[in-house]
């Protein structure tokens, strides 16, 4: 073996170990992270997979929070969550892969994560008249859940709304569109390896990366 081949090898070796340890890590941070935060609420099946839902109180109507994109989901509404509480139903819950949800595997369009919330809610015993209360991108999906299921919905309580057409606004001023930078869909992608975090300094694992797909709402 040349002088060369054995420095290849060597570099490779070094990288798959570099890269095993991370996922270790990753792996043995992410569960302690649920373990010091345990999941407050049931998992409702929602056809071979469980989205996590915690609704607490009662009332003659439930509230349901749509959070906005982002890791956090339910816990962006701790703050409100039980002072809903004291006079309605108020339910949080998470997209497919925030915190303690399945992924479905597919495109997470604003059709979609109505369809699951709604199957979420019938599973959860939760069908009298809803409102539903959104924020930032969480209020694309709340007017296309009620869109979608108006039958059911009373209001649409929009916290800090994105709008269908900021893209196109945006781009009309000359203002550059929020979007994913490779950099950070290539930092999602290796997420499992925990590089990312070791090279941010981060050793704690933070929740899954949404795989939502944002401003796809139909506009009717």
């Amino acid at each position: 073996m040349s002088r060369s081949t054995k420095a290849i090898a060597a570099a490779a070796a070094a990288v798959l170990i570099i890269v095993a340890f991370g996922a270790y890590r990753d792996k043995a941070a992410y569960q302690a992270a649920i373990e010091t935060y345990p999941f407050e609420g049931d998992r409702v099946d929602v056809g071979g997979r469980s989205i996590a839902m915690d609704c607490r109180g009662e009332g003659d109507f439930t509230v349901v929070f749509e959070s906005g994109l982002g890791p956090y989901g339910s816990v962006a509404w701790s703050s409100v969550h039980d002072r809903v509480a004291e006079f309605a139903c108020a339910c949080t819950y998470n997209r497919g892969v925030i915190l303690w949800s399945d992924p479905s595997g597919q495109r997470r369009t604003p059709d979609a994560i109505a369809t699951d919330l709604h199957a979420a809610l019938e599973q959860a015993g939760k069908t009298g008249p809803t409102v539903i209360v959104g924020h930032s991108i969480g209020g694309l999906y709340a007017v296309a859940y009620a869109t979608q299921f108006p039958e059911g919905v009373a209001g649409v309580v929009l916290v800090d709304s994105s709008h269908p057409d900021q893209n196109t606004r945006f781009a009309e001023i000359g203002f550059p569109a929020p979007s994913v930078t490779p950099a950070q869909s290539m930092s999602a992608r290796l997420a499992w390896t925990g590089l990312p975090r070791t090279g941010n300094g981060t050793f704690f694992a933070p929740p899954r990366p949404s795989e939502d797909a944002p401003l796809e709402v139909k506009r009717t």
